[in-house]
């Protein structure tokens, strides 16, 4: 008899997508964060100086957002800012204009994390000196939950 345990975990999880209630609330979480990039970089380009069109600024931000997320960088610099006068340069508004724009747009990015920064800061104080509430752990948080994978159930299904 051939055994088909390989395929249980498939049918199981290997969907990849998210339940179907998560749908509309990711889909916003997706939208606020483009809408927010999109108002920071420009703000960051009429800070700037930079006079062009919000479509122009747009279809420019797409092109130096794409190029954030090589993996080549000094912490987390360089080619968002080459890109961008490159791009910049391309649209005929500059290359320094490029790269005072992405410089502007990365210092008002790390400015708008500062505040999740200080808040991490401030519980892992917290921790050290062992004080906070008194339900709170002073040691390692504990293990998690365990429950049986979902393959293991699936595979009691398959005969």
């Amino acid at each position: 008899m051939l055994r088909w345990s390989w395929v249980a975990p498939l049918a199981a999880d290997g969907r990849g997508r998210p339940a179907p209630g998560v749908w509309p609330q990711l889909t916003l979480a997706s939208l606020l964060i483009v809408a927010g990039h999109t108002a920071t970089f420009v703000v960051a380009a009429r800070v700037a100086g930079c006079t062009a069109p919000l479509g122009e600024l747009i279809a420019l931000l797409m092109v130096v957002q794409i190029a954030a997320g090589i993996p080549l960088s000094v912490g987390g610099w360089g080619p968002r800012e080459g890109i961008a006068a490159w791009a910049f340069a391309a649209a005929g508004l500059g290359a320094a204009n490029g790269v005072t724009v992405a410089t502007l747009y990365a210092v008002l990015m790390l400015a708008a994390v500062a505040p999740g920064a200080g808040l991490l800061l401030r519980d892992t104080v917290r921790r050290r000196r062992g004080r906070g509430h008194p339900d709170e752990s002073r040691g390692p948080d504990p293990a998690p939950l365990t429950r049986r994978p979902a393959w293991r159930e699936a595979e009691r299904l398959v005969p």
